[in-house]
């Protein structure tokens, strides 16, 4: 699998699981969801039809939140794992791991509906280095939306690379 489908992977589909919680408790997103949209292989790739499961786990006050999940694009499926944490006030933090690949982390914060992260490190594909940025809008306890995007280092080059809707299952 190329790192860059990888990379989205890890990215947008463990964390478009903000979307439904509340600034105060993420043991609100416990539990199995399921996503279907479109992502890239590379942020120079097509658009392809792809698809997510994950699962949440939580315990206490629900300041954090572990998951795991595989997500599958054309022939091609990759697992993941990782943390989201509350970090007081409006700032949540991210890190997520893929077998073989970078642990990739996150900053961000969540006003209203919609939580807005940006890789803390560039992530490096297939020669070119990236920061990565993700929008989650929640719509509802149910369901919520997530858009990443690939800014290129030194370019400026911007590429959409996942858009996918999820459910709670």
């Amino acid at each position: 699998m190329k790192a860059s489908l990888r990379l989205a992977i890890v990215s947008c589909f463990l964390l478009s699981t903000l979307g439904p919680a509340t600034a105060s408790d993420l043991s609100d997103l416990r539990g199995s969801w399921s996503g279907r949209g479109t992502l890239k292989e590379s942020p120079d790739g097509p658009m392809r039809r792809g698809s997510c499961r994950v699962g949440i786990q939580g315990s206490g006050a629900g300041s954090s939140v572990t998951l795991s999940g595989r997500c599958a694009g054309p022939g091609k499926a990759a697992s993941f794992g990782g943390t989201i944490a509350q970090r007081g006030g409006s700032a949540v933090s991210a890190r997520f791991s893929s077998p073989g690949r970078p642990t990739i982390s996150y900053a961000g914060t969540q006003s209203g509906s919609t939580v807005s992260m940006r890789s803390s490190n560039a992530v490096t594909v297939d020669g070119r280095t990236y920061r990565l940025q993700l929008w989650i809008r929640s719509q509802g306890a149910n369901s919520f939306s997530m858009t990443q995007q690939a800014t290129e280092i030194g370019t400026g080059k911007r590429s959409q690379v996942f858009n996918m809707a999820f459910q709670r299952k």
